[in-house]
């Protein structure tokens, strides 16, 4: 019996990540195809109001092709390393989270005249999979190690200003969007009520 209800239990891990891969590789599809547009994509501050679109597609774009394999390959981890993330969640933190980090962006530096990358909002992401693991119990010890080593990534980048990100991408990191990204999901998991066991069972029914 319990050799059964372990066999199971993979079964509906493995069903869990597909799904949540699948929706990944369609997110990494759609920047690839995008970022041939970079130019009229980008967060671009004279013509963010003009073009508002780019509140969203700003973080869907990348500087190089090396920036965009990087931040790529960080967001196809994500299924395997919290396959019980769910899958409405990812994309509510994608659609309501990238345009609130490109607004605060603009209003915290005024003076940045051009951003692109998903990794501001990724850092934010992978910290909302790691709460829901935390609170659904699906791997405790993964979430308590993943918001260590955002933690101590953070940490590190303001001391460096991200200098080891920027010598492979070969552009500058703002390394400000990063913690923004991180403070942005944040509020909206307290928004949401993705930070109390009261959503608990719901939590884990929208990764079904």
């Amino acid at each position: 019996m319990r050799f059964w209800h372990s066999l199971l239990q993979a079964v509906r891990q493995l069903a869990a990540s597909h799904r949540l891969l699948r929706h990944a590789l369609l997110l990494a599809i759609l920047c690839l195809l995008l970022q041939g547009y970079q130019p009229h994509l980008i967060y671009q501050s004279e013509r963010l109001w003009l073009e508002p679109w780019r509140l969203w597609t700003a973080h869907l774009v990348h500087v190089g092709w090396m920036h965009a394999v990087l931040n790529l390959t960080a967001l196809l981890l994500l299924p395997w390393i919290f396959p019980h993330y769910p899958v409405r969640r990812f994309w509510l933190i994608l659609l309501v989270g990238s345009p609130l980090l490109s607004l605060w962006l603009s209003l915290a530096l005024p003076d940045l005249l051009r951003y692109a990358g998903l990794s501001g909002i990724l850092h934010g992401i992978y910290l909302s999979a790691a709460i829901h693991a935390w609170m659904t119990r699906s791997d405790r010890l993964v979430a308590w190690v993943l918001c260590l080593g955002i933690t101590i990534k953070l940490i590190s980048e303001q001391l460096t200003l991200g200098q080891t990100s920027a010598a492979l991408i070969g552009a500058p990191v703002l390394t400000q969007a990063h913690y923004m990204g991180v403070a942005v999901v944040l509020g909206l998991s307290a928004v949401f009520g993705h930070l109390t066991t009261h959503n608990l069972r719901k939590s884990i029914n929208l990764s079904k």
